[in-house]
């Protein structure tokens, strides 16, 4: 298949992916009061006591239509005394593109099923499906106390997988949260 070719199948591949990502709250970021308006499915601990005042709200867990593309948006609560970079919350099993320092790709989904595990989708350039990829203005780098932001990341799942784990690196896993369709 020549290059032009391929290129071609996998923009057109990709396509179901940027329709999910128009179904999710802005980009990023929602701030404080967004993120009280967003529906709690589940909630984590800190897996570390440093992070002890800190918590993960799983807001949405969203399949597009009779695809594989599943959608999570979680939201980080910073009830400690400090601010919380967002680069604490990166993939630290794949590489992503280097200049997507700041892409939150460290939310996996496992399956109750078998303990498979799920990472955010990546382009053929390496850009994570997740906020962070393409930080617009309102993008927040740094969680300030007191202050809670939501996130997203996009994950290939089979249709099959009814139900999920969802861990956020450095929290224990969310258990039995159940995937809506859309």
């Amino acid at each position: 298949m020549d290059k032009m070719l391929k290129s071609s199948v996998a923009r057109i591949a990709l396509l179901p992916v940027f329709s999910l990502a128009l179904l999710m709250p802005s980009s990023a970021y929602a701030g404080e009061e967004d993120a009280g308006e967003l529906e709690v499915l589940a909630s984590a601990s800190p897996a570390e006591a440093p992070d002890s005042e800190t918590s993960v709200d799983v807001n949405q867990v969203v399949r597009a239509d009779s695809s594989d593309y599943v959608s999570v948006t979680w939201t980080l609560n910073n009830e400690s005394d400090g601010k919380i970079a967002a680069t604490r919350f990166t993939n630290e099993v794949y590489s992503y593109n280097r200049d997507t320092h700041y892409a939150l790709a460290g939310v996996k989904l496992i399956n109750p099923g078998d303990e498979s595990e799920f990472h955010p989708i990546k382009s053929p350039r390496q850009v994570c499906f997740c906020s962070g990829t393409r930080r617009n203005l309102d993008f927040v780098t740094h969680i300030e106390s007191g202050e809670s932001v939501s996130y997203w990341a996009t994950f290939l799942l089979p249709q099959d997988i009814e139900e999920v784990s969802v861990e956020v690196r450095n929290f224990e896993p969310s258990e039995e949260v159940s995937i809506a369709s859309r």
